[in-house]
């Protein structure tokens, strides 16, 4: 697909395409092989496959899959603005071509994206990220991933606050382990000693990661929203 604007001098002149490979860089084209073309949004409820599809639900499943366009492709903000512009339609391109013109860059567009077609999910991501828990059977692997998905929905980059909502998200006999040792600054250190601590119980069968049939551990001082002092992680064994 070729690209039309307008040159200073009121002609009109071709742009690179980042969806045309011979105009790509080896990079680009070696991921763009394997991309299938983004759907358009048109702003309004489609009915997709026989199934009315909400206006958030069809707006997030638009952004994400920009969103991952724009990093498997390793395209610029002008890159991937150009591309998402020319993939809205309706009233979607409507609201585009009134106050596109404001976004040079991808987190700009996204912020004010998700505020207009997906604001009424933002409480409800909230509320879903404050009451994440691990669930029986659930991986701590598993647990992050839907973790992850909600930060980026939320755009929240404050690694404190991921470690607190983390170490109450999981299992309390693991968080008890970890806050027995330093207490990891990002997510990631966080996530990789709940994984440690979740390969040993399962090694030696010291408890299921159910969270039901854990040996009582006491939670010492220095929790960040896990307990109080004093408190017993009362379980039974199986």
């Amino acid at each position: 697909m070729a690209y039309n604007s307008v040159n200073d001098d009121g002609l009109l002149e071709t742009t690179r395409s980042p969806f045309n490979p011979s105009q790509q860089t080896q990079g680009g084209k070696k991921a763009l092989r394997f991309l299938n073309d983004p759907r358009n949004f048109s702003g309004e409820i489609e009915n997709n496959g026989g199934r009315l599809e909400g206006l958030s639900a069809a707006a997030l499943t638009w952004w994400k899959r920009m969103d991952r366009i724009r990093v498997s492709a390793d395209l610029s903000d002008e890159e991937i603005l150009l591309v998402a512009g020319d993939h809205l339609t309706g009233k979607a391109e409507l609201w585009w071509n009134v106050l596109g013109f404001q976004y040079q860059t991808w987190a700009e567009f996204s912020t004010a994206f998700k505020k207009q077609y997906a604001a009424d999910q933002e409480d409800v991501w909230w509320q879903e990220l404050y009451s994440l828990k691990q669930r029986a059977g659930e991986s701590i692997d598993d647990l992050s991933l839907r973790m992850r998905e909600l930060l980026v929905l939320l755009n929240n980059r404050v690694d404190s606050f991921h470690v607190r909502v983390f170490l109450g998200a999981i299992n309390p006999v693991i968080a008890c382990e970890i806050e027995k040792r330093d207490l990891p600054r990002t997510l990631d250190m966080a996530i990789v000693e709940a994984k440690k601590i979740e390969r040993s119980l399962n090694k030696y069968g010291a408890g299921s990661m159910d969270g039901v049939s854990f040996r009582s551990l006491p939670i010492t001082g220095g929790n960040q929203g896990v307990g109080e002092d004093n408190v017993s992680v009362s379980t039974m064994t199986a």
